[in-house]
């Protein structure tokens, strides 16, 4: 599974790879789809480990900035 330059890990699905040009962007269109994927099938609604740090310095979970640039990916979504 892979966005832009980044993709998640053949060998252990709890990576993510940059394979040379990925931007945060990419990354995060990776978590919202990985947690879409395991909610879809499993119910669970998985958190990020990994921060985001905005622009501003703020550091939040992962998956929080994932949903609100991918809203159609977030957990529950069925759109």
């Amino acid at each position: 599974l892979a966005s832009g330059d980044a993709q998640i890990s053949p060998d252990h699905a709890n990576f993510i790879v940059n394979n040379g040009h990925a931007q945060a962007g990419d990354v995060l269109r990776l978590i919202a789809t990985a947690r879409h994927s395991v909610a879809e099938r499993t119910g669970i609604a998985m958190l990020a480990e990994v921060r985001h740090l905005l622009p501003d310095g703020t550091l939040r979970p992962a998956h929080e900035s994932a949903e609100e640039l991918f809203p159609e990916l977030a957990c529950g979504s069925r759109d």
